[in-house]
């Protein structure tokens, strides 16, 4: 294999993880399939790409995550996301530095960690595939029982699951995550940073400092919380997240981004070891990695690890340096229109990808999006979209 070509298909990762990552409404996901669809190219060649664009889109979309979707003011402090509580402070750039510290040092510890989680998953996945709809289930009633207002997370949580359900079943959809989840997460903050006519403060460009405490604390959270989500499907990085922290101890705004970034590039590098020791994919890139290449053996995982690798190096500059852009632009731009925009451009390409009947998606969770969002609830309890549709499944419903 020409090295050449290697670095090309990483570096072409590079910046599609990139385009894929700061777009809302354009997942990798869908630059996956789209690449399976055509069916061309070198396998390896393909992987590389897949792989550099994943790790690259962890670091990135967490651009958008916090500068779009702001409320007005943090009164609701539990249904605030961290990220918008400190752009609401003027410290939305310093939000992604720290999100960008989670990323890259979440990459190198779970680089080292490989080995022993390759051994793991040996001796003990075999067990561990059989306890999945139970305790996917008891996190889930978990997370619930700590919120204060119980019965409506409950009540969340089982119409986000009925949702879930409903929406898998709809034959003429292709692609129903993407109406689901942008439904759900995304179209309930844009609405209300229209109605509330969100207004974005000046952003200070500063870096906001960690103590050594509070840079291993999250580090080793995101680590345990990712080995979890990456054995149980189901298990978004924001349940582990608080999983994690409650295990850990509580953790400030600061340490919760680290956090969060951690989990995600966590995650998927582990998703690519999981699909080279068990066979077995938790995300929708390892997924399409392992369909394209025939020999999935441990040297291809090795150049799989090294194309994360020096993704993850190239987007953390680049993060950085788009951040630094927007946070200095975002006070100029019209909020409210600028959420309408994007509000449109989801919409349009969730039919475009998914069908006309992603309408009828989008409208139903919107409303489900609405209730968590405005009684002040953690989002994270609309996950049972996923969570009880994966329990059905597993117990052969």
């Amino acid at each position: 294999m020409d090295s050449f070509l290697v670095f090309l298909s990483i570096f072409s990762g590079i910046i599609a993880g990139t385009i894929t990552g700061i777009l809302p409404g354009i997942h990798i996901n869908l630059v996956a399939s789209f690449l399976l669809a055509l069916q061309f190219g070198d396998p390896i060649l393909i992987s590389c790409f897949i792989a550099s664009m994943a790790i690259t889109h962890t670091f990135l979309d967490f651009i958008p995550s916090v500068f779009l979707g702001a409320p007005e003011d943090d009164s609701n402090a539990l249904s605030v996301l961290p990220g918008h509580r400190l752009l609401m402070k003027g410290y939305g750039y310093g939000a992604i530095k720290l999100t960008l510290f989670g990323s890259f040092f979440g990459l190198v510890l779970a680089l080292l960690i490989t080995p022993f989680y390759i051994l793991f998953l040996k001796f003990c996945f075999p067990i561990i595939k059989y306890s999945v709809p139970f305790i996917i289930l008891s996190i889930s009633l978990f997370m619930i029982v700590k919120e204060k207002k119980k019965i409506i997370a409950f009540l969340v949580f089982v119409l986000s699951g009925i949702f879930g359900l409903l929406t898998f079943q709809i034959k003429p959809l292709s692609n129903p995550l993407l109406p689901l989840f942008t439904s759900l997460f995304g179209l309930p903050l844009l609405y209300l940073s229209i109605k509330n006519k969100t207004r974005i403060r000046k952003q200070k460009i500063v870096d906001l400092k960690l103590s050594k405490k509070e840079k291993i604390r999250p580090l080793l959270s995101g680590l345990f919380s990712s080995i979890i989500v990456s054995l149980y499907p189901a298990v978004g990085p924001g349940q582990a997240a608080i999983l994690g922290s409650e295990i850990f101890g509580k953790l400030n705004t600061k340490e919760f981004l680290v956090l969060i970034g951690s989990i995600n590039t966590i995650v998927m590098l582990l998703s690519f070891v999981m699909a080279y020791q068990t066979g077995k994919t938790r995300t929708g890139s390892a997924s399409a990695i392992k369909e394209i290449v025939e020999n999935f053996d441990f040297n291809f995982l090795i150049l799989l690890l090294i194309s994360c690798f020096i993704a993850g190096i190239f987007s953390f500059f680049i993060c950085k340096f788009l951040s630094r852009i927007i946070a200095k632009k975002i006070e100029k731009i019209n909020y409210s229109l600028l959420c309408f925009f994007v509000i449109f451009f989801v919409v349009f390409i969730n039919i475009f990808v998914s069908g006309i009947f992603s309408l009828l998606i989008l409208v139903t969770g919107f409303f489900i999006g609405i209730i968590a969002n405005v009684s002040g609830i953690r989002k994270i309890h609309m996950m049972g979209c996923l969570v009880i549709p994966t329990v059905f499944y597993f117990l052969n419903f």
